[in-house]
């Protein structure tokens, strides 16, 4: 399933996790993570920056709270604040697999994939083998493995 992420968005977070003076590892409370995208499977799918402090959905940095929102990026195809219930969980589970989880994007192959579409940052799930793949405009894939 390809999962599609509005470039403009994409590049905020992009811009932030290069500008970071820390990043975060997901699942850690380490601090000296490489500057990266977070893919996270939950309400839907969407991606984060894992710079610290981190980028609220206002466009402020700060320590993270319960009242404060973090900046993410929803998938077009799994997004829970523009679909239905019933559709977005069975593209969530379709793409991302039954259970919750995080990958993390370097930020170099991101912006590799930046080129590939004009409105989209684009990403090819494949649940049923756990991996999922970064495309690029000469077609090449960068893939991974979810664990």
């Amino acid at each position: 399933m390809l999962l599609r992420f509005k470039k403009s968005e994409v590049q905020v977070l992009l811009d932030h996790a290069k500008s970071a003076t820390s990043h975060r590892e997901p699942y850690s409370s380490d601090r000296n993570a490489p500057p990266a995208l977070l893919l996270v499977g939950d309400d839907g799918i969407y991606l984060m920056s894992n710079g610290l402090p981190t980028l609220l959905a206002d466009g402020t940095t700060r320590s993270a709270s319960a009242d404060s929102k973090a900046c993410i990026v929803y998938a077009e195809e799994c997004n829970p604040e523009m679909m239905a219930f019933d559709d977005w969980w069975e593209a969530k589970n379709e793409s991302f697999g039954g259970d919750d989880g995080v990958e993390s994007l370097e930020v170099e192959s991101v912006e590799l994939g930046m080129d590939f579409d004009p409105e989209y940052f684009v990403i090819e799930m494949d649940s049923e083998q756990s991996e999922f793949s970064i495309l690029y405009k000469s077609t090449e894939r960068s893939g991974a493995t979810k664990d």
